[in-house]
């Protein structure tokens, strides 16, 4: 006689479209919950900005579908990787050409458009051609009933969805903080908006640097007609950078593990706080998070082709295309973020050269990596080249200005540069740097407590894979550039996040075992949630005390309202360089970022932010000083002298 089976799960459940419906349902419950009696705004903001959105991401998945022909592999096992890959080759297609034709003074919402609508045309006839042959993309995520776990991310996307809605500058009060973001990663763009062309500007010296996810904010600017009417778009492109990142873990982790185990990997790197403080705020993590996550994925897949036995027939052809993939969208990060260079270009190609070299493979490793490194500087070389013309020979200006040239600035503001992105006195020390390494990410929050350190066991109990053995490597790479190249903030090392996440694929997890990383998944969300909901709450009691949810007027942010003195042909910020919050045109306001102050010669420090004495100011000119600021830098920064004594808080002169 047979033991009697259990009955399978109605097949209702297994349907992955099912369990879209049902996560979309709660999201939009979740959302309501917190957007409360802001709803209608919030409902406003997603339709028209949500429409702009979808149609610039079908755009870039056009753009990058063209430029993806060249990959002649079509296994399913990839199918999620390539697809995201396509949408972030499209996404650095569309940042190109906004950067060329900003450089000659040719981008405006016309072309914005046109940019935007020749991606979704291609598009559109890729989609028909594939329903002519009758392709179906795979339901893998969603396959069976572990579709329904992906329901313990429902509160991050809600959570990321309304903190986006959020005016920039706000969020969250420390790292990441949103004054970089009001202070050159929005006000850039919003001044080669008003300008209408690219060009290096002298008092904000962050115009030197790679800006490849600004470009979509620049180009969010002219799709919705100008800067604060594109600063949620710009918002919610951001978040939307990360939650590619996400899918970029899956298809990662689908190349060399179940569908389940990919979920598990994904689901394990979307609960982490840090990535949902991030994704709202308009910085550039999100792009060296996609690239990185993409770039090591198409590494690990050319590895294993190279250390397999017997090698497949195309395994030569498939292994060049591999390899140019991971180059590809290394170069794309380092058009991102500079220390995506030594991070994801340098540590990766170490990472596989080394995996190879364990296999005894040790030509084809010496050139995997100088491949990689090579082919992904020409890349970036786009901003590279831009930034090299700009600093009279520094590609990486401010960077190494003391050994490629200062570009204008003088010795103190060389040295002033260089201290701010080293570590501090008291971490100076090898002791210094690992109780950084401690109280920055290990026992940190915004880290989760449980990824890195589950994922860096998985790791080792997978070590004789070669995927494992990547991940592995790459993660200690990035811990030492992190201790020893940056000045020792948790954000510079959140690429450990999804790639502890692949980590945690690398194990074949069976029979009972696999509750394991379920139950990980789970209290993971559970203490990420529990992060995350106190400070948002915190900021949505403001919310509905004021109203901020989606809110273009900004009126109220500042110490002062440009609005009372219409007149002034003038209003200049010392101390302050959140401009983006002053809602007039750059004619009339003028700001300076405290690497740009020149305080030589014994300038006073109020000339030497306005770079001229006070007295040559037009007539009718506004000076805001923010002396609390001043006293802050005159202590935190070299050569910057402090504010005159006794003076406090913001003082307004009128000339």
């Amino acid at each position: 006689m047979n033991a009697p089976t259990a009955d399978p799960p109605p097949a209702s459940l297994r349907r992955p479209s099912h369990v879209a419906g049902v996560l979309i349902a709660f999201t939009s419950i979740a959302l309501f919950f917190y957007a409360d009696t802001s709803w209608p705004m919030v409902v406003y903001t997603l339709l028209t900005d949500g429409a702009v959105l979808g149609a610039w991401l079908f755009s870039a998945w056009g753009w990058g579908t063209l430029a993806w022909a060249w990959v002649r592999s079509d296994d399913v096992d990839t199918r999620v990787l390539r697809c995201v890959s396509k949408i972030g080759v499209g996404l650095g297609v569309l940042s190109l050409a906004t950067l060329g034709l900003g450089l000659i003074g040719q981008m405006n919402g016309a072309v914005a458009w046109t940019l935007v609508g020749l991606g979704a045309s291609a598009g559109v006839g890729f989609v028909v051609r594939g329903l002519k042959k009758k392709e179906r993309f795979p339901r893998q995520a969603g396959r069976g009933l572990w579709g329904w776990l992906a329901l313990v991310g429902v509160p991050f996307v809600a959570i990321v969805i309304i903190a986006a809605l959020f005016p920039p500058g706000l969020l969250w009060g420390d790292e990441p903080h949103g004054y970089d973001v009001v202070a050159y990663h929005l006000q850039l763009p919003r001044e080669w908006f008003e300008l209408g062309r690219i060009v290096p500007l002298s008092h904000n010296v962050f115009s030197y640097f790679p800006f490849n996810v600004e470009m979509q904010y620049l180009l969010a600017m002219h799709l919705r007609g100008g800067p604060w009417q594109g600063m949620y778009l710009s918002q919610l492109m951001h978040a939307t950078y990360v939650g590619l990142s996400v899918a970029a873990v899956y298809g990662a982790a689908r190349t060399f593990a179940s569908s389940r185990h990919a979920l598990l990997a994904a689901l394990a790197c979307a609960t982490v706080p840090y990535l949902s403080m991030l994704a709202p705020v308009a910085y550039n993590e999100g792009g060296l998070l996609l690239y990185g996550t993409l770039a090591a994925g198409w590494m690990i897949r050319g590895v294993r082709q190279l250390t397999s036995v017997p090698a497949p027939p195309t395994a030569r052809t498939e292994m060049t295309e591999n390899l140019l993939a991971a180059s590809l969208m290394g170069g794309l990060a380092v058009g991102c973020k500079l220390t995506a260079f030594p991070v994801v270009l340098v540590g990766l190609g170490i990472a596989g050269c080394a995996t190879l070299m364990s296999r005894r493979i040790v030509g084809r490793g010496i050139i995997f990596c100088t491949v990689i490194v090579l082919t992904g500087l020409v890349v970036s070389s786009p901003w590279l080249v831009r930034t090299a013309i700009w600093a009279n020979g520094n590609p990486v200006f401010p960077e190494r200005a003391e050994l490629l040239g200062q570009a204008g600035f003088s010795d103190q503001q060389v040295e002033r540069w260089r201290q701010a992105h080293s570590p501090r006195e008291d971490q100076q020390s090898v002791a210094g740097r690992l109780g950084a390494l401690w109280t920055q990410v290990a026992s940190d929050v915004r880290f989760g407590y449980v990824l890195l350190p589950f994922g860096l066991t998985c790791g080792l109990l997978a070590w004789r894979k070669p995927e494992a053995r990547v991940l592995l490597i790459w993660l200690l790479l990035q811990a030492l550039f992190w201790i020893s190249l940056t000045h020792l903030q948790g954000r510079f090392f959140v690429l450990a996040i999804p790639t502890c996440a692949l980590l945690v694929a690398c194990v074949d997890w069976r029979r009972g075992w696999f509750a394991l990383p379920v139950a990980l998944v789970c209290v993971s969300a559970a203490l990420g949630w529990f992060a995350l909901h106190g400070r948002l709450m915190t900021y949505l009691q403001l919310d509905r005390q004021v109203g901020l949810l989606g809110r273009v007027n900004l009126t109220g942010l500042t110490p002062f309202d440009p609005a009372t003195e219409p007149n002034a042909p003038l209003v200049a910020l010392v101390g302050d360089a959140k401009a983006f919050w002053y809602q007039i045109p750059m004619s009339r306001l003028r700001y300076r970022s405290v690497f740009d102050v020149d305080a030589s010669n014994d300038k006073k420090i109020v000339d030497a932010w306005l770079g001229e004495p006070i007295e040559k100011l037009p007539a009718g000119s506004i000076v805001v000083i923010d002396h609390e600021e001043l006293g802050r830098f005159s202590k935190t920064y070299k050569h910057l002298p402090a504010p005159p004594d006794g003076a406090t808080g913001v003082e307004v002169i009128r000339r």
